[in-house]
């Protein structure tokens, strides 16, 4: 009998396929809304800014569109293994063609499905809803297309390359899209869709064409690692889809977090030199940190969204709304900075191993995440519209708010994680909630301050917490 007839049989004779089907499809089609409930409102608001009615809007909202799709793909997968497959299936000798066939088709449809609503969001904003008919076909191939080339990056290990790249492009044209400038273009829609519409159908087809006899050796080909990584991102997008809790992915980044090893934590063995161990503690935080320059530049370059943010929502709402994000996006990169400082806060055996005034070496870790802070929160707020003067205010607050809250984090939640309240909705988990607001809650206070009186009494918030830190601090994230 072959693979696939085994395989078959057992899902034929077990009881929870169809309540598993059910349940994939319930959390897909949830999570497919959501997304597309989120793109199709910055459309809108991006039609309506000063570009509308350019000639180039159509074209740079199919790119941006495609590009993002490329990501989804890259992110889900797009062949990907449940944990139980990743664990007990892949090692075995089972053809994965047979295994993965079902999991590769969900991702292809849904690709399929969301490059026919970007085509239909090309044909909306282009003002030619006579061309819906054309567009939202077109829209399918060119998803099924990017499907088949994701799985190709997959299949050759270039998923970070790739993935990097196309969320770079997504970002500059939604920046362009949403800037308010004019590019020298002057062609029209008109005249210019009939032979970009058919390039881009030939070359889509002939994607799909080559991907019709090699996708079985791609599927072969894409390593374990990779499949159990993808299934773990769409077994969490599901979870939080199905249970609408927000808070998935950052429990899986917990998690794995806990669970990596690194490199040497930014104390590492302490040599002091020129006679300063502060500077000496400096400098090693400082080298540590060039050494997460991934994480810090990928955390940094989410200050793009806070520039669209701004020209899309300013005109109306001012610039909170910026800030906002802008301390969303500042609280990620000195988390990211900030490793050294939490570790040092977080364990006693390092304050037992340095001889040297835990406050002095707690004030040395805070200075290169609050550097980082600084200057990202800075550049944000200053690409988005903010004042200089404001945005130098704004980004001291920022920052020293997002310090306090990273060494706020090692303090022992206040609430236990068993704690669970039966709501409508469904359990609500009040410890593991207050575990994951343990810290940003900082943040959120110090920004609501700024908003109230102002970022300038903001600051003094923000920087006496800071302080307050770092004199108060003790072993094991206590606080004196």
């Amino acid at each position: 009998m072959a693979e696939s007839d085994v395989l078959r049989d057992a899902r034929a004779r077990s009881r929870e396929t169809r309540t598993t089907t059910w349940t994939l499809v319930y959390g897909g089609v949830l999570l497919v809304a959501m997304i597309c409930a989120m793109a199709l409102a910055v459309v809108h608001e991006a039609a309506g800014s000063l570009t509308a009615g350019a000639s180039w809007l159509p074209y740079a909202v199919a790119l941006a569109w495609s590009a993002g799709l490329l990501v989804a793909c890259l992110t889900f997968g797009p062949a990907h293994a449940p944990p139980a497959t990743a664990v007990w299936l892949l090692p075995s000798p089972i053809d994965r063609v047979s295994l993965l066939r079902r999991a590769l088709a969900v991702t292809l449809v849904l690709a399929a499905a969301l490059g026919a609503l970007g085509g239909l969001t090309t044909a909306l904003v282009s003002g030619a809803e006579d061309k819906v008919v054309a567009l939202v076909p077109l829209g399918g191939l060119v998803g099924v297309a990017l499907h088949q080339l994701a799985l190709r990056a997959q299949a050759r290990g270039s998923v970070r390359v790739v993935r990097t790249g196309a969320a770079l492009t997504a970002a500059a044209v939604a920046l362009v899209i949403t800037s308010g400038r004019r590019p020298g273009m002057t062609w029209g829609i008109a005249s210019f869709a009939p032979w970009v519409a058919g390039a881009a159908a030939i070359v889509a087809a002939a994607v799909i064409l080559v991907s019709l006899f090699r996708w079985p050796t791609w599927l072969r080909r894409v390593s374990a690692p990779s499949l159990r990584t993808a299934g773990d991102v769409v077994d969490t997008a599901m979870r939080g889809a199905v249970m609408l809790d927000p808070s998935a992915f950052a429990v899986r980044d917990a998690r794995r977090a806990g669970r990596r090893r690194g490199r040497a934590t930014s104390v590492g063995v302490v040599r002091f030199r020129h006679g300063s161990a502060v500077l000496d503690f400096v400098a090693r935080d400082a080298v540590a940190a060039l050494r997460r320059g991934g994480t810090l530049l990928a955390k940094a370059s989410w200050m793009l969204g806070v520039w669209a943010f701004g020209a899309i929502f300013a005109p109306a709402f001012g610039h909170r709304p910026s800030v906002v994000v802008a301390a969303v996006v500042v609280w990620g990169a000195v988390a990211a900075a900030g490793q050294g400082l939490a570790t040092w806060l977080s364990s006693s055996s390092l304050w037992r191993l340095v001889p040297t005034r835990p406050q002095a070496v707690t004030a040395a870790l805070a200075v290169t995440p609050l550097v980082v802070g600084w200057i990202v929160a800075t550049a944000a707020l200053a690409g988005a519209g903010v004042g200089a003067a404001d945005a130098l205010a704004w980004g001291v607050l920022l920052s020293a708010a997002s310090v306090a809250g990273v060494a706020r984090r090692t303090d022992p939640p206040p609430v236990k994680f068993g704690n669970a309240v039966s709501t409508p909705m469904g359990d609500l988990e009040l410890g593991l909630t207050a575990a994951l607001l343990h810290g940003p809650d900082v943040v959120a206070l110090c920004v609501v301050i700024g908003m109230i009186v102002g970022p300038y009494a903001g600051c003094l918030a923000a920087v006496g917490w800071m302080v307050r830190v770092v004199v108060t601090a003790k072993p094991g994230g206590k606080r004196r």
